[in-house]
């Protein structure tokens, strides 16, 4: 009788097991996006612990993603297996979090970048300074902060500086989604590096990341439905900021598709598959 009460409770807590992991690994673990179609026929090809390691661009060039204990880089190859100049980043990672790196931007400048996470692992603050590649000299700086509500980001600041720290631009971009539709996220390209909730990030790694050149946007949970911006001007002589202009749009919900687990199939005029 033991054994068999026994053997109950160890199937029970086997099944109650398997529901977790279900629920945790659902979006980060058990799928990933295999191909992304538009134009052309986009592939992301996964290592043994499904971290991204390719992108394949239709058959001409590809990025490739190379891991080391510290960190990753990340570079662009034409379809003849050369790497191509100015499009190789490289960044640290500490607990599994990106906290910086450096990018080339052009024949003479380069980007070096650096992340802040709160406690709860989501990325609050990144901040690019764009320098002279030889000199290192700054020419100018990009910071960014975010905040949310729920399981997405729900403002992004951003605040430009110049060579010599004077302010010179700001933005402020509101942002709502359609709860009730899953969206594309870091894990989902398992590349889930940037905090534990995914968040537009501007400059980084923006030339060089894997699925913005294929699906135009950077990830989020949920869809987006709508987003307002307002930027301005700093003055210097009175010491304030001036209002310059304002944009918002929405996109419409039938732009999205998903499927009956909530996996994003069709974007705009993408079409998903993921494995």
């Amino acid at each position: 009788m033991k054994k068999i009460i026994y053997c109950i409770l160890s199937l029970l807590l086997f099944i109650s097991s398997c529901k977790k992991n279900g629920e945790n690994t659902s979006r980060n673990g058990r799928k990933k996006i295999a191909s992304v179609k538009t134009d052309k026929v986009n592939t992301f090809i996964y290592d043994d612990e499904r971290r991204l390691v390719r992108v394949n661009y239709g058959a001409t060039d590809y990025r490739k993603i190379a891991y080391s204990p510290t960190g990753f880089t990340i570079q662009l190859f034409d379809a003849g297996n050369n790497p191509v100049a100015e499009t190789l980043g490289a960044f640290n990672m500490v607990d599994g979090k990106v906290v910086s790196g450096q990018e080339a931007y052009d024949n003479n400048r380069e980007l070096s970048h650096t992340y802040q996470y709160d406690a709860q692992g989501r990325l609050t603050q990144h901040t690019t300074l764009r320098l002279e590649k030889i000199t290192h000299k700054k020419l100018e700086t990009k910071k960014y902060y975010y905040s949310y509500e729920g399981n997405n980001p729900s403002r992004i600041i951003e605040l430009s500086f110049n060579g010599e720290n004077v302010r010179r631009d700001s933005a402020v971009t509101q942002y709502t989604y359609y709860e009730d539709k899953k969206f594309y996220t870091w894990a989902d390209i398992g590349f889930d590096y940037f905090g534990t909730v995914p968040a537009a990030i501007d400059e980084s790694p923006l030339r060089n990341f894997p699925a913005y050149n294929v699906l135009s946007t950077l990830p989020f949970n949920n869809a987006p439905k709508s987003s307002t911006s307002k930027r301005y001007r700093w003055d210097n002589a009175q010491q304030k900021w001036n209002y310059q202009s304002g944009s918002s749009g929405t996109v419409p919900e039938d732009l999205y598709q998903n499927d009956a687990d909530g996996y994003l199939v069709k974007y705009s005029s993408a079409d998903i598959v993921w494995q």
